[in-house]
């Protein structure tokens, strides 16, 4: 019970990284068991039936299952973040007030996208990043964005298209397609 509080207090990140949470990819994306979700955020009392009453009370959150195994439903991340939203109790009122956090974050940025870019620089230091690092990281971003840009101006329309392109520039630049250079 206090990891299930620790998990909790740590926000939806920690909750997510509980070992106690099964995880699989599926077409490239991380889905979460819901019934181990329900168990770390209700004290584990009943998971099961706790996560089938939400499930039939909830259809925004039933819509989100992407897989039904037999080791349990299987939520995507807009998923966990309804099943929080479905449930009671103070544990996911901390997480609750994390998600509403992060809408008003995107709000501001969508009014000045300058906070965006503060907010990214910020999670680079946050990591232990250094300043030269994340000036050079910041601007490879946004002369990458640039590029691409002028490609699609110019009619590349097609991810192949792109790939082409950019395995085009590594070969003239370093001898070698991308997968080469990232081996």
């Amino acid at each position: 019970m206090l990891q299930a509080y620790k998990a909790a207090r740590g926000g939806i990140k920690a909750v997510l990284a509980d070992p106690r949470v099964r995880q699989v990819i599926h077409e490239a994306q991380t889905l979460y068991s819901a019934a181990d979700l329900v168990a770390i955020l209700s004290d584990g009392q009943h998971a099961l039936d706790a996560w089938e009453q939400l499930r039939d009370r909830h259809p925004e959150v039933a819509e989100r299952i992407v897989v039904t195994a037999p080791s349990g439903d299987m939520l995507d991340l807009e998923g966990v973040f309804r099943l929080i939203l479905a449930m009671d109790g103070p544990r996911v009122q901390r997480l609750r007030r994390e998600i509403a956090a992060a809408a008003r974050e995107r709000f501001d940025e969508a009014d000045d996208p300058e906070l965006a870019l503060l907010r990214t620089r910020h999670a680079y230091e946050q990591q232990g990043r250094s300043r030269q690092w994340i000036d050079q990281r910041l601007r490879s971003v946004s002369a990458r964005h640039e590029l691409t840009g002028e490609w699609y101006r110019r009619g590349v329309r097609d991810g192949d298209q792109f790939r082409a392109l950019t395995n085009e520039m590594m070969a003239g630049a370093f001898g070698m397609d991308v997968e080469s250079y990232r081996r």
